[in-house]
Order: structure tokens, then sequence, then C-alpha cells
């Protein structure tokens, strides 16, 4: 029987046990998480959350990771080299709680940094951590699309995927076939 999950953020200020309980009890049977620390005063801490959802009779799918400095990882700059660093924790961090995959962007806004040999090492490194572990990487589409292309041009591996977001396309770039292509 096919699986179905939700992401577990659904509009509602709510503590996550419950609202782990709420998912199950709407019939599904599995979520997608938001990693990061930024909700911490109503969602608790992102590394409670797994045992939560294993609790609740629950399995994860993925988790997506904050893209509040993405920018920076195409800058040749200690903010990018921090947000690197965020990433490749985040992602260990999956293997250990037994996370399948980390959904990331690749950039933010309209106005993101070009595209550059920086950015790319970066990712590489990434994926190279990705491949010595049991997770996987899926990139997610979003305004500009020019980024996923360049990155699988240049990056082959068996762990980086594509994470399509039929909302994020129909609104930014809805030209666009990205299940086609």
């Amino acid at each position: 029987m096919r699986k179905t999950c939700i992401f577990s953020w659904f509009g509602y200020l709510i503590n996550m046990n419950e609202r782990f309980k709420l998912i199950k009890q709407a019939g599904f049977d599995g979520v997608l998480l938001w990693w990061s620390d930024e909700n911490i005063d109503t969602d608790g801490a992102k590394e409670k959350q797994p045992e939560l959802v294993l609790k609740n009779d629950l399995f994860i799918e993925n988790i997506h990771l904050p893209f509040s400095g993405i920018n920076d990882l195409w800058i040749d700059n200690i903010n990018g080299d921090h947000y690197e660093k965020m990433i490749i924790n985040s992602i260990r961090q999956c293997d250990n709680f037994q996370i399948p995959t980390v959904v990331m962007h690749l950039t933010r806004g309209d106005n993101p940094p070009s595209i550059c040999k920086t950015g790319l090492n970066r990712i590489k490194r990434i994926v190279d951590t990705v491949e010595n572990l049991n997770v996987n990487i899926a990139l997610e589409n979003l305004r500009k699309p020019e980024y996923i292309d360049y990155i699988f041009e240049e990056i082959s591996s068996p762990k980086l995927g594509f994470c399509y977001d039929s909302g994020h396309n129909n609104c930014f770039t809805p030209e666009r076939d990205f299940l086609k292509d």
C-alpha cells in the first residue's frame, strides 16, 4: 500500500507531540521535518523530533534544511564556510537518526550571487559527505532553475537527487517543465 506523508508544519502553533498525534489520526504514515533551530520556542529542539515521530507510529520521509543563508554558499567568505558546515552537520545528524533524505534549496530570492566555482566546490563537498553516509540529498526547485541545471551538469552521484515542488514551479517558473526534464 502507498505511504502518505505531510510536512509537519500545517499552520497551527501546537507542540510537536500533539502535532504528530494529529497527523497520525488524520491517516498519514510519515512526516517531513523542518530541520532548524529557528522555531525552537514552539517546536522544541529539532533533535528531539525524530523520537516523537517514532513514538506516534510515523516515519520520517526527509528533513528540509533552512535556507535563510543559502546564498552565502555561492560567496567566498566566512558566512559561506559556516553555512556549508551547518549543512554537513545536519546531514550527519540525519545519518544518526536514520533519516534517509535531506532537502535543500540552492538559492534564495530573485537576485542570488552568480553561479561560481566556490558554490560548486561546496556542493561537491556536501555530496561527498552524503556519499559516505546512509543519506541522500535532494535539490529543490525554486526561482532560479539554472543553479539546479549547473549542479546536475557538474556533479553526478547516485546520492544526489531532485525534489520537485509544484507550488514553486507554478509560482516562480511556470514556463519550465521540471518533470519532463
